[in-house]
């Protein structure tokens, strides 16, 4: 694991070497922690554990913090009132849920990105040794590359399926 941190519009998240995550800022949509805290000024634990990358959410109005676990499972907390959980629920749900409707119950998860109200997921295919990519969340302008304004489960992005390109190794 590789320590790491994401910032979003109005709060940050530092990812430890090992496995930690620690958020500090708006708490708005309990982004940062199950709080009512609307503002944390200094970091504080966020009880997830053996995370490998973190994603935190863009948006000024609906913002969602993303993690991937070690064993590839999507984890998420904050506003849901896109889907950004994933779960085929809009509401304001701010507990932390696995991101698993769609495709991605048995899919492992190499690296998830937050944007605004929405997200992506970068796969691993081990059938047919490619990379597939997963979306959700707000797609107002069609910035996730698939039909519907509220793609409210994790949908494979067809133009990109089997892709056998490399993932960008930083």
């Amino acid at each position: 694991i590789s320590a790491g941190g994401s910032v979003g519009n109005s709060y940050a998240m530092a990812l430890s070497s090992n496995g930690d995550v620690f958020a500090w800022g708006s708490n708005k949509f309990k982004q940062v922690e199950n709080s009512d805290n609307e503002i944390v000024s200094t970091p504080v634990y966020v009880p997830v554990s053996r995370m490998t990358s973190i994603a935190a959410g863009k948006g000024d109005e609906f913002t969602t913090s993303y993690g991937v676990q070690e064993l590839g499972k999507v984890l998420a907390w904050g506003s849901n009132e896109n889907s950004e959980m994933g779960e085929g629920v809009i509401d304001s749900v701010t507990g932390q849920a696995i991101v698993s409707g769609g495709g991605l119950e048995n899919i492992r998860v190499l690296e998830v990105a937050a944007g605004n109200g929405n997200a992506a997921a970068l796969t691993e295919n081990t059938t047919n040794n490619s990379y597939e990519y997963y979306v959700w969340g707000n797609n107002d302008n069609g910035q996730l590359g698939v039909d519907g304004k509220i793609v409210a489960y994790p949908t494979l992005v067809e133009a990109l399926k089997d892709n056998p390109a490399t993932p960008n190794a930083d």
